[in-house]
């Protein structure tokens, strides 16, 4: 009985249906704005690593959540009128939460919301390193855009 049982199941094949993720990294740039640092522009730019996970909801949208590192920050470069200069670099770990609508085959608008975690923080003027006690927020929401281009 028992050679019959394990027989069965050794030549027996069983089809399993589930969810279709697909996964891959991520490797791109960031321009960030900073609030309060009394500076307009994206004139940081900076890295975002990491992986991801996705799934097509239908023919037209698909969710994606990461796990990336992304370095954001400001800067002035030095000025010529009044010998200022100006770094702010913040490395946060974040996970972003995508929505993205294909317009065709190869190309989609992306958007969505991510909670962040701050790892490291610089800041420096033409002075030097600035130690103005004041921390940093320790975690963040922000939103995210862009243009996907397969």
């Amino acid at each position: 009985m028992k050679r019959t049982i394990l027989a069965f199941f050794l030549f027996t094949s069983i089809t399993v249906f589930a969810q279709d993720f697909k996964g891959g990294i991520r490797l791109g740039v960031a321009g960030t704005q900073v609030n309060g640092d009394r500076l307009s522009g994206f004139d940081k730019g900076g890295i975002i690593f990491g992986g991801f996970v996705s799934r097509k909801l239908n023919e037209h949208f698909s969710a994606q959540m990461d796990l990336v590192y992304i370095q954001k920050g400001s800067r002035k470069p030095l000025s010529d009128i009044d010998n200022t200069y100006y770094l702010l670099r913040v490395n946060y770990l974040e996970v972003p939460v995508m929505i993205q609508w294909f317009l065709t085959d190869k190309l989609a608008l992306t958007g969505g919301p991510s909670y962040g975690t701050l790892v490291a923080s610089h800041e420096e003027n033409e002075i030097g390193d600035i130690n103005s006690g004041s921390s940093f927020t320790k975690t963040e929401f922000s939103g995210n855009i862009g243009i996907l281009y397969k």
